[in-house]
């Protein structure tokens, strides 16, 4: 987008030219950040659903100003001096689409006259798009149905996951559940598709090192600098960036070891029940002599009366290796953003070795955490021991 921002800039200023983007992203905000960096001023279209059923990106399209599509995949902004300087007749019929996705009401009686496959995912779209919390929940359950009554159409795997994906970072709604079946959907659409090259995307995102075409959000800090340094405050972002997010890609995998947080096992046990801890992994099945990417969620019960310490240090994941997988002891940590906040996503590549079997590993593992009550206001480092399994599948054979 920045080479057809500055080669347009002219024909914008003239008036001759509007530019419109339209961003396959799950995190729009993240977008907005990027447009402010890149000092874009044209408004950009978010599609998390990739409802445009594009397959590859950029693709650049000529509409002209009857609102008719002339040209899909312009290679070059020079292109467009052809485009401009032609006669384009009015059509002498158009055909307008007056329906309203956001018109949640209409969307609920088209679905409910014995609504097709495409009306009700039609509906699951609007409700994500322009639903609340409750609307959010129905999409879920609707796009859950629709994928157990249509199993091989990979479209609703993956708005599946975009929509457990959302549900995960919206504010008080996470829950193990959705980033489990968020990375499962992806998994499965991207399996059924191979060169959905946007799906494959989707699932590198959130992958291992080893799966990466190239870093995500690396720029995300860089970004930040060169805002503030011109005067300005960065856009923030709702949904906290992973580990995997921010890995630049690598042939093979190199873990960061930080120290065991609690390696003569003085801290006390957490025997409050404050949390609950879940792993999940990507891909579901770990290749030998390859890796996978590990996801352990941290969740607050807010009933438990016990809040998150900030500024006591991170909260630290520690696995003590497995011979079996070739790993060595490592963990990974993070902090909190605030004191209420419910759930904490600790993320990890984990290697597995050449010479691992196919089966399912036992990993001992803890967590150590700084947690304060909320009646009488002591604060105390804690730790939990509960075990990840880690499922590795058959070696993949290299052609």
């Amino acid at each position: 987008m920045p080479v057809w921002h500055e080669a347009t800039k002219e024909l914008r200023e003239e008036g001759k030219l509007a530019l419109v983007g339209v961003v396959q992203e799950q995190h729009p905000e993240r977008c907005r950040l990027w447009a402010q960096w890149q000092q874009i001023d044209w408004p950009i279209l978010a599609d998390p659903l990739n409802l445009t059923g594009l397959e590859v990106v950029p693709l650049a399209m000529f509409v002209d100003r009857h609102g008719i599509l002339r040209k899909i995949g312009l290679r070059r902004p020079a292109e467009l001096e052809e485009l401009l300087g032609a006669e384009f007749a009015a059509p002498e019929q158009l055909v307008e689409n007056r329906r309203d996705p956001s018109d949640l009401r209409a969307l609920r009686e088209r679905a409910g006259r014995g609504g097709d496959l495409e009306t009700r995912m039609e509906l699951a779209s609007g409700l994500l798009l322009f639903g609340g919390s409750a609307e959010r929940d129905e999409a879920v359950a609707l796009l859950g149905q629709l994928a157990a009554q249509s199993p091989d159409d990979p479209r609703i795997d993956f708005r599946l996951g975009v929509a457990h994906r959302l549900r995960f970072d919206a504010p008080g709604q996470g829950r193990a559940e959705d980033l489990a079946r968020s990375l499962a959907s992806w998994e499965s659409a991207a399996a059924a598709r191979p060169r959905q090259y946007i799906w494959q995307r989707r699932v590198q995102q959130y992958g291992p090192r080893m799966m990466k075409p190239y870093d995500f959000y690396h720029w995300v800090a860089r970004a930040r600098r060169e805002i503030e340094a011109r005067g300005e405050t960065p856009l923030s972002l709702a949904a906290r960036l992973s580990e995997a997010e921010l890995a630049m890609p690598k042939a093979s995998v190199l873990v960061a070891e930080p120290k065991d947080p609690d390696p003569r096992r003085e801290l006390p046990l957490d025997e409050s029940g404050s949390l609950r801890i879940s792993a999940h992994q990507l891909p579901a099945k770990a290749s030998p002599g390859r890796s996978a990417h590990l996801y352990v969620l941290l969740e607050r019960d807010p009933e438990a009366g016990y809040t998150w310490d900030p500024e006591a240090g991170p909260v630290t994941l520690w696995l003590a290796g497995h011979e079996g997988l070739g790993l060595a002891p490592f963990g990974a940590r993070t902090t909190p953003r605030s004191a209420n906040e419910t759930g904490l996503v600790l993320d990890c590549d984990v290697p597995v070795a050449l010479e691992a079997a196919p089966g399912r590993y036992e990993i001992a593992a803890s967590a150590v955490y700084p947690i304060c009550a909320v009646a009488d206001g002591p604060c105390l480092r804690l730790r939990r021991d509960f075990v990840v399994t880690l499922v590795v599948g058959e070696k993949q054979s290299r052609r």
